[in-house]
């Protein structure tokens, strides 16, 4: 069972899952599709948003979180854990991160939405959420 299992393909997953793995935190990242639209404008050096994406997640791997292109197709809250479905396989985690509220468990103890609230539709916004989000998860524990 891991303790963080963080659903997302923006970089709002992407540097959730980075602050918590430098944080000694195990974390697991499905990269399952969110449909959440950003541009990536405002980072400089980065000629593109798939370069700013791809890097953030190339990141993540050379810190060693497993990285798994799973597509969710439920989270369930069970006793003092969760369990994430997907196509392949089933997860179990302490803490929930999600970068949107799909499955309707906003407000459930231990489930985090990175982009709830205001839109973002900048990446470097949705990094500093990612940060942020990682951050109340580590005051929490």
């Amino acid at each position: 069972m891991a303790m963080v299992v963080i659903v997302g393909d923006t970089p709002a997953a992407a540097v959730c899952a980075i602050y918590l793995k430098t944080a000694n935190i195990e974390t697991v990242l499905l990269r399952s599709k969110s449909g959440y639209e950003y541009t990536c404008t405002a980072v400089a050096c980065v000629d593109d948003l798939d370069n700013f994406t791809s890097n953030t997640f190339k990141q993540v791997e050379y810190l060693g979180v497993p990285v798994m292109e799973e597509t969710v197709a439920s989270i369930t809250k069970k006793d003092d854990h969760f369990l994430i479905k997907t196509g392949e396989t089933e997860h179990v985690a302490t803490v929930v991160v999600s970068e949107t509220d799909l499955f309707g468990l906003s407000g459930t103890a231990n489930y985090h939405v990175i982009l709830g609230g205001e839109k973002k539709s900048e990446a470097i916004l949705l990094a500093a959420e990612g940060c942020k989000t990682a951050f109340r998860i580590k005051e929490s524990l």
